[in-house]
């Protein structure tokens, strides 16, 4: 999705991920190798979460992959 702005993101602390953001399309993950996803069907719930888990990179592998569909939107190709 070239050209979409990304929202807000949030610095996070973990060895995968840079940022979490979240607006009206969804869920945006940058990862610290700069690529960026977008999972558009994940509940604000969700994300928010992320913001009070332990561990960032814990609550994306068992709250978001496999569960969310996602969607390169820049970055390094293969980077999830």
């Amino acid at each position: 999705m070239p050209g979409m702005k990304l929202p807000t993101m949030t610095p996070v602390r973990s060895s995968n991920l840079a940022a979490l953001g979240y607006d009206t399309n969804g869920l945006f993950v940058a990862f610290r190798n700069g690529s960026t996803y977008r999972y558009p069907a994940v509940p604000r719930e969700v994300y928010e979460g992320a913001l009070e888990a332990p561990s960032v990179g814990s609550w994306f592998a068992g709250a978001i992959r496999g569960r969310y569909e996602g969607s390169k939107v820049n970055g390094e190709p293969d980077s999830e």
